[in-house]
């Protein structure tokens, strides 16, 4: 099961690619640890998908509200918007996951016409679920998230 989600993962990506506004992170989240995968911006909408640690995958679509250019440092904007993204984790003979319902802030720095540095912090609530020593069970809580990357656009 895991080498087709990361098989699909990869197939994903490599769809990708050739596309405008894709893009690579690595992230942070609480309460799970870190991810990465791909991202693909198709504005005002971004999808990303990617692989969570331990033993998980996510997937996540964000709305961008607001974006603009920061100050007059040239090539440095931001933006805000708010999302939705769902983990699931296979582990210990259980099925665990989340759904975490976030609003979303970040800086983006040109590089190159083709390239960009992306940053941002995500916060809000979190519903966890799972099954366990042959019970399901639920729970609700306070999340925040964080992903570093880069964007490549044609």
């Amino acid at each position: 099961m895991k080498k087709l989600i990361v098989g699909l993962i990869a197939v994903f990506a490599l769809s990708l690619a050739s596309a405008q506004n894709f893009g690579v992170y690595a992230g942070f989240s609480y309460p799970f640890s870190g991810s990465f995968g791909v991202v693909f911006n198709s504005n005002p909408v971004r999808y990303s998908a990617g692989i969570v640690f331990p033993f998980g995958v996510e997937g996540a679509v964000d709305y961008m509200i607001g974006t603009g250019p920061l100050g007059t440092a040239p090539g440095l904007n931001y933006y805000f918007g708010a999302g939705a993204t769902l983990d699931a984790f296979f582990a210990a003979g259980g099925f665990f996951g989340d759904v975490f319902i976030h609003g979303l802030g970040g800086l983006q720095y040109q590089l190159s016409p083709q390239m960009a540095l992306f940053g941002e912090l995500q916060l809000g609530p979190a519903i966890g679920f799972g099954t366990a020593f042959g019970g399901f069970g639920s729970g609700f809580g306070f999340g925040f998230g964080s992903k570093v990357g880069l964007l490549f656009s044609q």
